[in-house]
């Protein structure tokens, strides 16, 4: 076997330890960057998070920033009550009220003399509890969480007519209380990995 020979099968050895040392450290990438099983259990809560009790004139409207931070959000409920502190006994009217929502989520209007008004806007669907696939607990979480729904909501009340007992002087109703509440209906998500099969 001539020089020339041998330093072609030198070279053919360090090829082939170069080959099988680049394999090796690519599997181990491969494993590395591999999903992972993880436990996902999820949890709903309520919370108010605006309530205000005042007064309005009859014809007159208050307005009311209600700023949502909370993530995760399934719903928002804007609930408006009063009771009619001098109802009609000639005519039976009651107290009208009117209660307007504008968000970028959803714009609505309703009025009533029921003495309650609610307006819902539905947000986002719950995620299962159960088993899933992902790199870490953060990215599993981050995958089913959502800022939809956050963000400023303008609330205006309104009192359409304050419904006068009667046309004397003495039957006039010139206005009503009234209270606005603000609650949200959120979701919550535990994570945990799942322990390797056998352990």
């Amino acid at each position: 076997m001539n020089e020339k020979d041998m330093t072609m099968i030198y070279i053919g050895i360090v090829v082939a330890v170069i080959v099988l040392v680049g394999s090796a450290v690519f599997e181990g990438e491969k494993a590395a960057g591999g999903l992972k099983s993880f436990t996902v259990v999820v949890t709903t809560s309520d919370e108010t998070i605006f309530e205000k009790t005042e007064y309005l004139n009859e014809g007159e409207s208050k307005e009311y920033p209600v700023s949502v931070e909370q993530e995760n959000l399934i719903s928002i409920e804007f609930i408006l009550t009063w009771s009619d502190d001098n109802p009609g006994l000639l005519d039976g009217s009651n107290d009208e009220f009117s209660l307007d929502v504008k968000s970028d989520w959803g714009n609505d209007s309703t009025s009533s003399t029921s003495e309650s008004i609610t307006i819902k806007f539905e947000l986002n669907k719950v995620p299962e509890t159960g088993d899933y696939k992902g790199q870490s607990e953060d990215d599993v979480k981050e995958s089913l969480s959502t800022t939809n729904g956050t963000g400023l909501y303008s609330v205006t009340v309104t009192c359409e007519n304050a419904g006068d007992r009667d046309p004397t002087p003495l039957g006039q109703d010139n206005g009503n209380n009234f209270t606005l509440k603000v609650i949200i209906t959120y979701y919550q998500v535990k994570v945990s990995e799942s322990p390797a099969p056998g352990k």
